[in-house]
């Protein structure tokens, strides 16, 4: 029987703080730290300027990309969707992940170092678009649980704190991090490996679903290798990376060229131009199998403007997806969208740029992530277990 999420953390506190009281190891706690997550709220294009930054080695350096179609008399091509739906490019499915990462407080060894202990919990949903029904209902949901400590920790209660957590029912997992990962700085790293592990929580639900659907929708970017293997799956990211330099014949133009396309139309399809080197990497790698275009699904009032109401549509370019098939399958991906992407979510932020059913998926799986009363309630019962046992 599951436990609720009140009694989740008391026994998460009763794990991790009774092997620290044991080598005397104190806390002192953040109660009133916002979610990690609200401080940042854009992710979408923090992560596509990360995966950009991976694979180029510099952040600050623009990352080319050239159309693949070539044939175009105008900038942007108008997008009509049938009136009725083509099976065959039907977006079944939509997955959104999501993490809430919350600082619980300072550990402080008996010598006097430390290092911050984070908790996370991390989820993803799949909703299914009912076309026959008009609604979107849902469909399978996974959540997760991580807590993240410095490894100066003595290895007796590091493997005391981790038994515990396994021992939980459903199990907890806790990452020790070594001072190369945190660089100084371990909440920006539990941060990193916490949205790392929604992106595997995605994927997982992503593979669970049923083998007879058509499309399904990654909300956001395609971040890893694993989301390129995956059969008919595209990303729709609400907003993305400002960093991208649009080349062709020797000309250059930046993002806000794409100001210009009306509802209903896309841009060509891109593919980043990855220089060759020596040092390889999954990012670099992901990002040479991705082409992407950006579709304007509906018109943001004045001060969202240039890129409101855009989307940036990711699609692996496997071996069933050739170069000649792209426009095609741009234009009726982008007509499947296009097609879901009302009612409109205003006033809600960025509700230009929501296709409906992430709308449905991030109602569903809100309530089921911890919250940050929920988490508070864990540096409440930490301190009970650590002063007052």
């Amino acid at each position: 029987m599951h436990r609720t999420k009140l009694e989740a953390i008391d026994q998460i506190a009763n794990a991790v703080g009774d092997p620290l009281r044991r080598e005397e190891i104190s806390v002192s706690f953040f109660g009133d730290s916002t979610i990690e997550e609200e401080t940042r709220p854009d992710t979408d294009m923090r992560d596509d300027d990360r995966q950009i930054a991976d694979a180029i080695g510099d952040f600050r350096r623009a990352i080319e990309a050239f159309p693949i179609e070539e044939n175009w008399r105008t900038e942007f091509r108008e997008i009509k969707p049938p009136p009725e739906l083509d099976q065959e490019y039907s977006l079944d499915y939509f997955i959104d992940g999501s993490i809430r990462t919350k600082y619980v407080g300072e550990l402080i060894m008996p010598q006097g170092s430390g290092g911050a202990l984070m908790v996370a919990s991390v989820g993803a949903v799949s909703v299914k678009v009912d076309y026959e029904f008009r609604r979107v209902k849902p469909d399978i949901a996974k959540t997760k649980l991580f807590v993240y400590m410095i490894d100066s920790i003595p290895d007796t209660a590091q493997e005391a704190i981790r038994n515990r957590l396994r021992q939980l029912d459903p199990p907890v997992k806790v990452e020790f991090l070594s001072q190369e990962e945190v660089r100084e700085n371990i909440r920006g790293a539990a941060g990193g490996k916490a949205r790392s592990e929604m992106h595997n929580t995605e994927i997982e639900v992503a593979k669970s679903i049923n083998s007879n659907r058509r499309w399904i929708a990654i909300d956001g970017a395609l971040r890893k290798g694993e989301f390129i293997d995956l059969d008919k799956a595209i990303g729709i990211a609400k907003s993305f990376s400002g960093k991208v330099i649009f080349t062709r014949e020797g000309k250059h133009k930046t993002i806000s060229h794409l100001a210009k396309m009306r509802v209903g139309e896309r841009s060509k399809v891109y593919q980043y131009k990855i220089a060759q080197s020596d040092q390889e990497s999954e990012e670099k790698d992901t990002l040479k199998k991705i082409v992407f275009w950006y579709l304007r699904i509906r018109e943001p009032p004045p001060e969202m403007m240039p890129l409101g109401g855009i989307v940036k549509v990711d699609l692996s370019l496997k071996d069933d997806n050739k170069v000649s098939d792209v426009t095609d399958l741009a234009d009726k991906l982008s007509g499947s969208i296009l097609k879901v992407a009302n009612p409109s979510i205003f006033p809600r932020p960025r509700w230009p740029s929501f296709v409906y059913p992430v709308r449905v998926a991030e109602e569903y799986l809100e309530p089921i992530l911890y919250s940050g009363d929920e988490f508070m309630r864990l540096g409440i019962s930490l301190k009970r277990v650590m002063y007052n046992a």
